[in-house]
Protein backbone atom coordinates (compact mmCIF):
# COMPACT_ATOMS: atom_id res chain seq x y z
CA UNK A 1 0.00 0.00 0.00
CA UNK A 2 1.35 3.35 -1.05
CA UNK A 3 2.29 5.67 1.66
CA UNK A 4 -0.30 8.82 1.96
CA UNK A 5 -0.23 12.13 0.91
CA UNK A 6 1.31 14.56 4.28
CA UNK A 7 -2.19 16.00 3.94
CA UNK A 8 -3.64 13.30 3.67
CA UNK A 9 -1.67 11.59 7.11
CA UNK A 10 -4.50 13.54 9.33
CA UNK A 11 -7.81 12.79 8.53
CA UNK A 12 -10.02 15.40 11.18
CA UNK A 13 -13.15 13.80 12.66
CA UNK A 14 -16.23 14.85 14.56
CA UNK A 15 -14.51 13.27 17.70
CA UNK A 16 -10.79 14.00 17.09
CA UNK A 17 -8.45 12.75 14.46
CA UNK A 18 -7.11 9.67 12.59
CA UNK A 19 -3.42 9.10 12.02
CA UNK A 20 -3.06 7.32 8.75
CA UNK A 21 0.77 6.65 9.37
CA UNK A 22 0.30 5.23 12.71
CA UNK A 23 -2.81 4.01 12.49
CA UNK A 24 -4.26 5.68 15.48
CA UNK A 25 -7.94 7.18 16.28
CA UNK A 26 -7.01 10.52 18.54
CA UNK A 27 -9.95 11.46 20.88
CA UNK A 28 -9.89 14.42 23.70
CA UNK A 29 -10.37 12.50 27.17
CA UNK A 30 -10.03 9.55 26.03
CA UNK A 31 -6.96 6.49 25.45
CA UNK A 32 -6.05 6.39 21.63
CA UNK A 33 -7.53 3.53 19.73
CA UNK A 34 -5.14 1.39 17.13
CA UNK A 35 -6.57 0.57 13.29
CA UNK A 36 -5.78 -2.57 12.28
CA UNK A 37 -4.02 -2.65 9.27
CA UNK A 38 -6.75 -3.32 6.86
CA UNK A 39 -9.10 -1.22 8.42
CA UNK A 40 -6.82 1.52 7.87
CA UNK A 41 -6.67 0.69 4.00
CA UNK A 42 -9.85 0.94 3.67
CA UNK A 43 -10.31 4.27 5.47
CA UNK A 44 -7.78 5.43 3.38
CA UNK A 45 -9.06 4.49 0.37
CA UNK A 46 -12.32 6.26 0.90
CA UNK A 47 -10.49 8.80 1.77
CA UNK A 48 -8.93 9.64 -1.41
CA UNK A 49 -12.23 9.20 -3.23
CA UNK A 50 -14.35 11.77 -0.14
CA UNK A 51 -17.59 12.77 -1.24
CA UNK A 52 -18.01 10.15 -3.81
CA UNK A 53 -19.48 6.57 -3.30
CA UNK A 54 -17.11 3.78 -3.61
CA UNK A 55 -18.64 0.21 -5.31
CA UNK A 56 -18.30 -2.93 -3.34
CA UNK A 57 -16.45 -4.48 -5.83
CA UNK A 58 -13.99 -1.90 -6.12
CA UNK A 59 -13.16 -2.10 -2.49
CA UNK A 60 -12.70 -5.73 -2.31
CA UNK A 61 -10.39 -5.06 -5.69
CA UNK A 62 -8.12 -2.22 -4.38
CA UNK A 63 -8.30 -3.08 -0.54
CA UNK A 64 -8.31 -6.24 -0.36
CA UNK A 65 -6.72 -7.35 -3.70
CA UNK A 66 -9.63 -9.93 -4.71
CA UNK A 67 -10.47 -10.61 -7.90
CA UNK A 68 -13.59 -9.91 -9.53
CA UNK A 69 -16.97 -11.43 -8.88
CA UNK A 70 -15.76 -12.76 -5.62
CA UNK A 71 -19.06 -12.86 -3.12
CA UNK A 72 -17.88 -11.55 0.44
CA UNK A 73 -19.27 -9.63 3.15
CA UNK A 74 -15.69 -9.09 4.99
CA UNK A 75 -16.36 -5.25 3.65
CA UNK A 76 -19.55 -4.42 5.76
CA UNK A 77 -18.25 -6.93 8.35
CA UNK A 78 -14.55 -4.47 8.32
CA UNK A 79 -16.96 -1.55 8.34
CA UNK A 80 -18.63 -2.25 11.28
CA UNK A 81 -15.62 -2.36 13.20
CA UNK A 82 -14.27 0.65 11.71
CA UNK A 83 -17.60 2.67 12.73
CA UNK A 84 -17.44 2.01 16.07
CA UNK A 85 -13.68 3.08 16.56
CA UNK A 86 -14.23 6.82 14.69
CA UNK A 87 -17.80 7.38 14.48
CA UNK A 88 -19.50 9.15 17.62
CA UNK A 89 -22.74 7.04 17.19
CA UNK A 90 -21.61 3.81 15.14
CA UNK A 91 -25.37 2.99 14.59
CA UNK A 92 -26.00 6.81 13.08
CA UNK A 93 -22.81 7.31 11.18
CA UNK A 94 -21.64 10.90 10.01
CA UNK A 95 -18.30 9.99 8.52
CA UNK A 96 -18.64 6.50 6.67
CA UNK A 97 -21.84 6.36 4.70
CA UNK A 98 -23.71 3.35 3.01
CA UNK A 99 -25.50 3.96 -0.06
CA UNK A 100 -27.42 0.95 -0.23
CA UNK A 101 -26.78 -1.54 -2.79
CA UNK A 102 -23.61 0.02 -4.30
CA UNK A 103 -21.01 1.19 -2.30
CA UNK A 104 -19.56 3.36 0.75
CA UNK A 105 -18.79 6.85 1.13
CA UNK A 106 -16.80 8.84 3.30
CA UNK A 107 -18.06 12.66 4.42
CA UNK A 108 -15.07 14.95 5.34
CA UNK A 109 -15.88 16.85 8.23
CA UNK A 110 -15.69 19.94 6.49
CA UNK A 111 -18.90 18.69 4.62
CA UNK A 112 -20.44 18.50 7.64
CA UNK A 113 -20.91 21.69 8.29
CA UNK A 114 -23.94 22.78 10.39
CA UNK A 115 -27.08 24.41 8.27
CA UNK A 116 -27.39 27.68 9.77
CA UNK A 117 -29.36 29.63 7.54
CA UNK A 118 -31.98 31.13 9.97
CA UNK A 119 -35.60 29.78 8.69
CA UNK A 120 -37.00 33.03 7.03
CA UNK A 121 -40.95 34.14 7.24
CA UNK A 122 -42.80 33.58 4.73
CA UNK A 123 -44.90 36.83 5.30
CA UNK A 124 -43.42 40.43 6.30
CA UNK A 125 -42.56 41.30 10.10
CA UNK A 126 -45.34 44.13 10.50
CA UNK A 127 -44.34 47.34 13.24
CA UNK A 128 -40.75 45.67 14.72
CA UNK A 129 -38.25 48.13 13.40
CA UNK A 130 -37.29 49.49 16.47
CA UNK A 131 -37.07 45.87 18.02
CA UNK A 132 -34.65 44.79 15.04
CA UNK A 133 -32.67 47.93 15.44
CA UNK A 134 -32.54 47.51 19.11
CA UNK A 135 -30.94 43.51 18.88
CA UNK A 136 -28.48 44.91 15.88
CA UNK A 137 -27.30 47.43 18.09
CA UNK A 138 -26.88 45.13 21.22
CA UNK A 139 -25.23 42.35 19.14
CA UNK A 140 -22.86 45.11 17.92
CA UNK A 141 -21.62 46.53 21.62
CA UNK A 142 -21.05 42.77 22.27
CA UNK A 143 -24.13 41.28 23.65
CA UNK A 144 -23.51 37.19 24.14
CA UNK A 145 -26.59 36.59 25.82
CA UNK A 146 -29.77 38.38 25.11
CA UNK A 147 -33.32 36.96 25.69
CA UNK A 148 -36.51 38.24 24.01
CA UNK A 149 -39.31 37.72 26.95
CA UNK A 150 -43.03 38.68 25.97
CA UNK A 151 -46.38 37.09 26.44
CA UNK A 152 -47.65 33.95 24.33
CA UNK A 153 -48.51 35.00 20.36
CA UNK A 154 -46.40 38.51 20.49
CA UNK A 155 -44.04 37.74 17.82
CA UNK A 156 -41.32 36.57 20.06
CA UNK A 157 -39.97 33.60 17.24
CA UNK A 158 -41.18 35.93 14.59
CA UNK A 159 -38.92 38.72 15.43
CA UNK A 160 -36.02 36.01 16.29
CA UNK A 161 -36.13 34.80 12.53
CA UNK A 162 -36.74 38.04 10.91
CA UNK A 163 -33.60 39.51 12.99
CA UNK A 164 -31.26 36.36 11.83
CA UNK A 165 -31.99 35.99 8.61
CA UNK A 166 -28.14 37.75 7.93
CA UNK A 167 -26.58 35.38 10.61
CA UNK A 168 -24.87 31.88 10.64
CA UNK A 169 -27.31 30.46 13.86
CA UNK A 170 -28.52 26.71 14.68
CA UNK A 171 -32.42 27.11 16.07
CA UNK A 172 -33.38 24.83 18.80
CA UNK A 173 -37.03 24.23 19.45
CA UNK A 174 -37.37 23.33 23.15
CA UNK A 175 -41.22 23.27 23.02
CA UNK A 176 -41.48 19.57 23.26
CA UNK A 177 -38.61 19.42 25.67
CA UNK A 178 -39.62 17.81 28.90
CA UNK A 179 -36.44 18.27 31.00
CA UNK A 180 -33.69 20.62 31.00
CA UNK A 181 -31.17 17.60 31.51
CA UNK A 182 -32.86 16.79 27.60
CA UNK A 183 -31.84 20.13 26.11
CA UNK A 184 -28.07 19.66 25.34
CA UNK A 185 -29.39 16.59 23.76
CA UNK A 186 -32.16 18.92 21.70
CA UNK A 187 -29.27 21.34 20.83
CA UNK A 188 -27.22 18.11 19.61
CA UNK A 189 -30.13 16.84 17.92
CA UNK A 190 -30.03 20.04 16.06
CA UNK A 191 -26.81 20.12 14.81
CA UNK A 192 -27.16 16.37 13.77
CA UNK A 193 -24.10 15.61 16.72
CA UNK A 194 -23.75 12.81 19.45
CA UNK A 195 -24.74 14.39 22.92
CA UNK A 196 -21.56 15.31 24.49
CA UNK A 197 -20.75 18.03 27.24
CA UNK A 198 -21.51 22.03 26.61
CA UNK A 199 -18.15 22.84 26.58
CA UNK A 200 -17.34 19.87 23.96
CA UNK A 201 -20.80 20.93 22.22
CA UNK A 202 -20.11 24.42 22.00
CA UNK A 203 -16.17 23.95 20.51
CA UNK A 204 -17.95 21.54 17.95
CA UNK A 205 -20.78 24.30 16.96
CA UNK A 206 -17.92 26.95 16.64
CA UNK A 207 -16.01 24.72 14.56
CA UNK A 208 -18.74 24.05 12.04
CA UNK A 209 -19.37 27.46 11.19
CA UNK A 210 -22.09 28.76 14.11
CA UNK A 211 -22.01 32.01 15.68
CA UNK A 212 -25.46 32.38 16.89
CA UNK A 213 -27.62 29.45 19.21
CA UNK A 214 -31.02 30.29 18.83
CA UNK A 215 -32.83 28.85 21.98
CA UNK A 216 -36.92 28.85 21.37
CA UNK A 217 -39.56 28.32 23.65
CA UNK A 218 -37.67 27.97 26.90
CA UNK A 219 -40.08 29.09 29.67
CA UNK A 220 -41.06 25.37 31.01
CA UNK A 221 -37.20 25.14 31.46
CA UNK A 222 -36.91 27.42 33.79
CA UNK A 223 -34.70 27.94 35.95
CA UNK A 224 -32.57 25.63 34.60
CA UNK A 225 -31.91 26.51 31.29
CA UNK A 226 -31.23 29.62 32.12
CA UNK A 227 -27.65 28.95 33.73
CA UNK A 228 -27.38 26.73 30.56
CA UNK A 229 -27.80 29.36 28.29
CA UNK A 230 -25.34 31.28 29.78
CA UNK A 231 -23.17 28.76 29.88
CA UNK A 232 -23.47 28.91 26.34
CA UNK A 233 -23.12 32.15 26.18
CA UNK A 234 -19.20 31.93 27.55
CA UNK A 235 -17.89 29.86 25.08
CA UNK A 236 -17.56 31.33 21.80
CA UNK A 237 -20.95 30.86 21.08
CA UNK A 238 -23.44 33.82 21.34
CA UNK A 239 -27.16 33.08 22.20
CA UNK A 240 -30.69 34.74 21.86
CA UNK A 241 -33.14 32.90 23.61
CA UNK A 242 -36.85 33.36 23.50
CA UNK A 243 -39.48 32.90 26.74
CA UNK A 244 -42.40 34.25 28.30
CA UNK A 245 -40.48 34.34 31.45
CA UNK A 246 -37.10 36.23 32.33
CA UNK A 247 -34.03 34.06 32.59
CA UNK A 248 -33.19 36.03 35.97
CA UNK A 249 -29.14 35.05 35.09
CA UNK A 250 -25.90 37.61 34.82
CA UNK A 251 -25.00 38.57 31.78
CA UNK A 252 -28.99 38.35 30.28
CA UNK A 253 -29.76 41.40 28.28
CA UNK A 254 -33.43 41.36 28.45
CA UNK A 255 -35.73 42.69 25.39
CA UNK A 256 -39.28 43.14 26.75
CA UNK A 257 -41.61 42.52 23.16
CA UNK A 258 -44.99 44.18 24.15
CA UNK A 259 -48.24 43.67 21.28
CA UNK A 260 -48.59 46.08 18.51
CA UNK A 261 -49.60 49.67 18.47
CA UNK A 262 -53.14 50.71 16.36
CA UNK A 263 -51.00 52.16 13.63
CA UNK A 264 -48.92 48.88 13.06
CA UNK A 265 -51.89 46.28 14.26
CA UNK A 266 -53.56 47.62 11.39
CA UNK A 267 -50.84 47.30 8.91
CA UNK A 268 -50.75 43.76 9.92
CA UNK A 269 -54.68 43.56 9.53
CA UNK A 270 -54.30 44.81 6.36
CA UNK A 271 -51.55 42.73 5.08
CA UNK A 272 -52.78 39.62 6.16
CA UNK A 273 -56.66 40.09 4.78
CA UNK A 274 -55.99 42.50 1.93
CA UNK A 275 -59.24 41.91 -0.12
CA UNK A 276 -61.47 41.78 3.35
CA UNK A 277 -59.91 44.86 5.12
CA UNK A 278 -57.73 46.40 2.83
CA UNK A 279 -60.39 49.09 2.43
CA UNK A 280 -61.76 48.88 5.84
CA UNK A 281 -62.72 51.90 8.03
CA UNK A 282 -59.12 53.41 10.31
CA UNK A 283 -61.31 53.80 13.40
CA UNK A 284 -62.73 50.39 12.92
CA UNK A 285 -59.72 48.60 12.46
CA UNK A 286 -58.15 50.77 15.71
CA UNK A 287 -61.08 49.12 17.68
CA UNK A 288 -60.54 45.68 16.01
CA UNK A 289 -56.65 46.11 17.55
CA UNK A 290 -57.76 47.49 20.74
CA UNK A 291 -60.08 44.92 21.47
CA UNK A 292 -57.30 42.35 21.34
CA UNK A 293 -54.92 44.62 22.84
CA UNK A 294 -52.47 44.41 19.48
CA UNK A 295 -51.28 40.68 20.49
CA UNK A 296 -49.82 39.51 16.83
CA UNK A 297 -51.48 35.99 17.31
CA UNK A 298 -54.66 37.73 18.09
CA UNK A 299 -54.43 39.93 14.98
CA UNK A 300 -53.75 37.27 11.97
CA UNK A 301 -56.86 35.06 13.33
CA UNK A 302 -58.60 38.07 13.29
CA UNK A 303 -58.20 38.45 9.45
CA UNK A 304 -58.71 34.90 8.89
CA UNK A 305 -61.99 35.57 10.84
CA UNK A 306 -62.43 38.85 8.76
CA UNK A 307 -63.23 36.46 5.94
CA UNK A 308 -66.30 35.23 7.14
CA UNK A 309 -67.64 38.44 9.47
CA UNK A 310 -65.89 40.95 7.51
CA UNK A 311 -64.57 44.47 9.43
CA UNK A 312 -67.82 45.97 11.19
CA UNK A 313 -69.13 42.28 12.08
CA UNK A 314 -65.59 41.03 13.16
CA UNK A 315 -65.75 44.35 15.74
CA UNK A 316 -69.21 43.69 16.85
CA UNK A 317 -68.72 40.53 18.29
CA UNK A 318 -64.72 40.89 19.76
CA UNK A 319 -66.01 41.32 22.71
CA UNK A 320 -65.16 37.98 23.75
CA UNK A 321 -61.83 37.27 21.77
CA UNK A 322 -61.15 33.51 22.86
CA UNK A 323 -64.70 32.72 21.61
CA UNK A 324 -64.42 34.74 18.44
CA UNK A 325 -60.89 33.54 17.70
CA UNK A 326 -61.36 29.91 18.13
CA UNK A 327 -58.80 29.33 15.30
CA UNK A 328 -55.26 27.40 15.25
CA UNK A 329 -52.24 28.82 14.06
CA UNK A 330 -51.80 27.71 10.38
CA UNK A 331 -48.12 26.73 11.50
CA UNK A 332 -49.11 24.60 14.80
CA UNK A 333 -52.34 23.18 14.46
CA UNK A 334 -52.02 22.97 18.76
CA UNK A 335 -51.49 26.22 18.68
CA UNK A 336 -54.36 28.53 19.85
CA UNK A 337 -55.09 31.81 21.91
CA UNK A 338 -57.11 29.38 24.37
CA UNK A 339 -53.58 27.04 24.46
CA UNK A 340 -51.09 29.82 24.69
CA UNK A 341 -53.14 31.29 27.59
CA UNK A 342 -53.13 27.48 29.08
CA UNK A 343 -49.54 27.36 28.68
CA UNK A 344 -49.00 30.31 30.68
CA UNK A 345 -51.25 29.64 33.19
CA UNK A 346 -49.83 26.20 33.69
CA UNK A 347 -46.38 27.52 34.72
CA UNK A 348 -47.52 29.26 37.07
CA UNK A 349 -47.00 28.36 40.68
CA UNK A 350 -49.74 28.55 42.70
CA UNK A 351 -49.74 31.57 45.09
CA UNK A 352 -49.68 33.50 41.69
CA UNK A 353 -52.10 31.88 40.29
CA UNK A 354 -54.56 32.67 43.15
CA UNK A 355 -53.04 36.62 42.84
CA UNK A 356 -54.26 36.49 39.34
CA UNK A 357 -57.47 35.39 39.72
CA UNK A 358 -57.64 38.79 41.32
CA UNK A 359 -56.23 41.10 39.63
CA UNK A 360 -59.08 39.68 36.59
CA UNK A 361 -61.68 41.72 38.68
CA UNK A 362 -60.04 44.35 37.01
CA UNK A 363 -61.16 46.83 34.28
CA UNK A 364 -58.56 47.95 32.42
CA UNK A 365 -55.19 49.05 34.17
CA UNK A 366 -54.33 49.56 37.49
CA UNK A 367 -51.72 51.10 39.96
CA UNK A 368 -49.25 48.84 42.07
CA UNK A 369 -51.20 50.82 45.11
CA UNK A 370 -54.54 49.15 43.70
CA UNK A 371 -53.05 45.73 42.54
CA UNK A 372 -51.44 45.22 45.97
CA UNK A 373 -54.55 46.08 48.05
CA UNK A 374 -56.56 43.71 45.66
CA UNK A 375 -54.44 40.77 46.32
CA UNK A 376 -54.61 41.47 49.86
CA UNK A 377 -51.27 39.12 50.68
CA UNK A 378 -47.93 40.19 52.39
CA UNK A 379 -45.58 39.17 49.86
CA UNK A 380 -48.10 40.98 47.16
CA UNK A 381 -45.56 42.74 45.58
CA UNK A 382 -42.97 39.93 44.72
CA UNK A 383 -46.14 38.12 43.34
CA UNK A 384 -47.08 40.95 41.09
CA UNK A 385 -42.95 40.80 40.06
CA UNK A 386 -43.40 37.28 39.40
CA UNK A 387 -46.51 37.75 36.93
CA UNK A 388 -44.35 40.86 35.42
CA UNK A 389 -41.71 38.54 34.41
CA UNK A 390 -44.10 35.64 33.07
CA UNK A 391 -45.37 38.47 30.79
CA UNK A 392 -48.94 37.98 32.41
CA UNK A 393 -48.56 41.82 33.24
CA UNK A 394 -47.80 44.35 31.29
CA UNK A 395 -46.19 47.87 32.40
CA UNK A 396 -47.05 50.81 29.87
CA UNK A 397 -47.50 54.23 30.39
CA UNK A 398 -50.67 56.96 30.06
CA UNK A 399 -51.26 60.37 30.77
CA UNK A 400 -51.41 59.67 34.28
CA UNK A 401 -47.70 57.86 34.69
CA UNK A 402 -47.24 54.24 34.51
CA UNK A 403 -49.73 51.33 35.32
CA UNK A 404 -50.20 47.66 34.99
CA UNK A 405 -52.86 45.71 32.94
CA UNK A 406 -53.41 42.47 31.90
CA UNK A 407 -54.12 41.42 27.85
CA UNK A 408 -57.56 40.99 27.49
CA UNK A 409 -57.02 37.16 26.26
CA UNK A 410 -55.44 36.62 29.34
CA UNK A 411 -57.64 38.20 31.76
CA UNK A 412 -60.73 36.23 29.75
CA UNK A 413 -58.78 33.13 29.82
CA UNK A 414 -58.30 33.69 34.56
CA UNK A 415 -62.10 34.59 34.76
CA UNK A 416 -63.43 31.64 32.10
CA UNK A 417 -60.73 29.37 34.00
CA UNK A 418 -61.31 30.38 37.77
CA UNK A 419 -64.48 32.08 37.78
CA UNK A 420 -64.97 35.56 39.12
CA UNK A 421 -63.19 35.90 43.08
CA UNK A 422 -66.12 37.28 44.86
CA UNK A 423 -64.25 38.38 47.49
CA UNK A 424 -61.11 40.27 45.41
CA UNK A 425 -64.07 41.97 43.54
CA UNK A 426 -65.20 43.39 46.62
CA UNK A 427 -61.75 44.16 48.01
CA UNK A 428 -61.69 45.99 44.79
CA UNK A 429 -64.51 47.77 45.47
CA UNK A 430 -63.28 48.81 48.80
CA UNK A 431 -60.41 50.21 47.70
CA UNK A 432 -62.11 52.75 45.72
CA UNK A 433 -65.07 53.29 47.60
CA UNK A 434 -62.25 55.03 50.30
CA UNK A 435 -61.07 57.31 47.35
CA UNK A 436 -65.19 58.59 47.98
CA UNK A 437 -64.24 58.38 51.44
CA UNK A 438 -61.42 60.36 52.31
CA UNK A 439 -62.20 63.85 52.46
CA UNK A 440 -58.47 65.37 52.75
CA UNK A 441 -57.18 64.65 49.17
CA UNK A 442 -57.00 67.85 47.01
CA UNK A 443 -59.98 67.55 44.29
CA UNK A 444 -57.36 68.20 41.55
CA UNK A 445 -54.74 65.85 42.42
CA UNK A 446 -57.92 63.28 43.46
CA UNK A 447 -59.38 63.73 39.44
CA UNK A 448 -55.77 63.26 37.80
CA UNK A 449 -54.74 59.88 39.93
CA UNK A 450 -58.99 58.02 39.00
CA UNK A 451 -59.02 59.64 35.77
CA UNK A 452 -57.76 56.39 34.10
CA UNK A 453 -59.67 54.81 36.87
CA UNK A 454 -63.22 54.89 35.02
CA UNK A 455 -63.70 51.83 34.63
CA UNK A 456 -62.89 50.32 37.96
CA UNK A 457 -64.95 53.14 39.87
CA UNK A 458 -68.12 51.87 38.07
CA UNK A 459 -67.39 48.17 38.64
CA UNK A 460 -66.33 49.15 42.01
CA UNK A 461 -69.91 50.85 42.25
CA UNK A 462 -71.70 47.73 40.78
CA UNK A 463 -70.07 45.50 43.03
CA UNK A 464 -71.34 47.21 45.78
CA UNK A 465 -74.50 47.40 44.88
CA UNK A 466 -74.59 43.43 43.79
CA UNK A 467 -73.24 42.40 46.93
CA UNK A 468 -75.32 44.07 49.52
CA UNK A 469 -72.25 47.13 50.36
CA UNK A 470 -74.45 50.19 49.39
CA UNK A 471 -71.73 52.44 51.35
CA UNK A 472 -68.95 51.20 49.56
CA UNK A 473 -71.35 51.62 46.28
CA UNK A 474 -71.40 55.24 47.53
CA UNK A 475 -68.32 55.80 48.35
CA UNK A 476 -67.18 54.91 44.87
CA UNK A 477 -69.92 56.49 43.10
CA UNK A 478 -69.09 59.60 45.20
CA UNK A 479 -65.04 58.98 44.09
CA UNK A 480 -66.50 58.63 39.88
CA UNK A 481 -68.34 61.97 40.45
CA UNK A 482 -65.14 63.87 41.37
CA UNK A 483 -63.68 62.41 37.59
CA UNK A 484 -66.97 64.01 35.45
CA UNK A 485 -65.97 67.61 35.32
CA UNK A 486 -62.33 66.45 33.19
CA UNK A 487 -64.57 64.70 30.40
CA UNK A 488 -65.97 61.62 31.82
CA UNK A 489 -69.65 60.97 31.01
CA UNK A 490 -72.15 61.70 34.05
CA UNK A 491 -74.84 60.25 32.00
CA UNK A 492 -73.41 57.06 32.32
CA UNK A 493 -72.68 57.51 36.02
CA UNK A 494 -76.60 58.71 36.51
CA UNK A 495 -78.37 55.17 36.56
CA UNK A 496 -76.07 53.95 39.06
CA UNK A 497 -76.11 56.51 41.37
CA UNK A 498 -79.81 56.39 41.70
CA UNK A 499 -79.50 52.86 42.30
CA UNK A 500 -77.09 53.73 45.13
CA UNK A 501 -79.97 56.56 46.74
CA UNK A 502 -82.62 53.75 46.64
CA UNK A 503 -80.29 51.08 48.42
CA UNK A 504 -78.59 53.05 50.87
CA UNK A 505 -80.40 53.41 54.43
CA UNK A 506 -82.62 56.60 55.16
CA UNK A 507 -79.91 57.56 58.29
CA UNK A 508 -76.78 56.76 55.84
CA UNK A 509 -74.62 60.01 55.87
CA UNK A 510 -73.45 59.31 52.64
CA UNK A 511 -77.06 60.32 51.09
CA UNK A 512 -75.86 63.65 51.65
CA UNK A 513 -72.79 63.32 50.19
CA UNK A 514 -74.27 62.05 47.10
CA UNK A 515 -77.05 64.99 47.15
CA UNK A 516 -74.15 67.18 47.49
CA UNK A 517 -72.58 65.99 44.71
CA UNK A 518 -76.09 66.51 42.59
CA UNK A 519 -76.62 69.79 44.00
CA UNK A 520 -73.96 70.94 41.53
CA UNK A 521 -75.75 70.07 38.47
CA UNK A 522 -78.76 72.26 39.46
CA UNK A 523 -77.13 75.44 37.74
CA UNK A 524 -76.96 73.10 34.65
CA UNK A 525 -80.46 71.20 35.73
CA UNK A 526 -80.42 70.35 31.77
CA UNK A 527 -77.88 68.20 32.31
CA UNK A 528 -80.34 65.58 34.15
CA UNK A 529 -83.07 66.76 31.89
CA UNK A 530 -81.24 65.78 29.20
CA UNK A 531 -80.23 62.59 30.16
CA UNK A 532 -83.82 61.34 30.68
CA UNK A 533 -84.48 62.05 27.08
CA UNK A 534 -81.42 60.26 25.95
CA UNK A 535 -82.49 56.56 26.95
CA UNK A 536 -85.08 55.09 24.48
CA UNK A 537 -88.50 55.98 24.48
CA UNK A 538 -89.55 52.83 26.57
CA UNK A 539 -87.47 54.32 29.38
CA UNK A 540 -87.95 58.02 29.28
CA UNK A 541 -90.70 57.86 31.39
CA UNK A 542 -89.13 56.51 34.46
CA UNK A 543 -85.95 58.40 34.57
CA UNK A 544 -87.93 61.57 33.65
CA UNK A 545 -89.42 60.24 36.77
CA UNK A 546 -86.36 58.96 38.79
CA UNK A 547 -84.59 62.64 38.12
CA UNK A 548 -87.09 64.65 38.71
CA UNK A 549 -87.09 62.43 42.29
CA UNK A 550 -83.33 63.54 42.61
CA UNK A 551 -83.75 67.05 42.21
CA UNK A 552 -86.44 67.36 44.76
CA UNK A 553 -84.62 65.33 47.00
CA UNK A 554 -81.48 68.18 46.31
CA UNK A 555 -84.49 71.04 46.74
CA UNK A 556 -85.33 69.31 50.09
CA UNK A 557 -81.94 69.33 51.81
CA UNK A 558 -81.45 73.15 50.66
CA UNK A 559 -78.08 72.47 49.70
Amino acid sequence: MPSPAPSQRLVPLETGSVDLITRRVVREGTDDILLTPTETALLEHLVRNAGHTVPRADLLRDVWGYREGVRTRTVDTTMRRLRRKIEQMPGVPRHLLTEDGVGYRFMPLSDLAVDTSAQVPLDLTVGRDAELKLLERLANQGARLISIVGAGGVGKTRLAHEWMRSKRVLEVSLREVVAPSDVLGAVAAAASTNPVSLTELASRLSHRGVEWLLLDNVEHLLPELGALARGFACTDLRVLVTSQCALKVGGDTRVDLVPLDVEAGSMLLRARAPMTLGRAKDDVLAVIVGQVDGLPLALEMAAARASLLGAEGLRDRLCRPLQVLGLAEARDPQRTLRSVARGSWDLLPEPAARALTCLAVFRGGFTVEAAEAVVDQPDALDLLQLLRDQSWLRRRSDQEGWRLDLLVSLRDFVLEHAGVNAEAALRHARHFATWGADATRDAAERRRVLAADWPNLLRAIEVGLFQGEPEVAAGAACAAWGVTPIGRPPEVLMPLVLQVLAALPADSPWRNRILIALADLRRSEANLCGYAIAPPISRRSELGCRVSEVLEMVEAADL
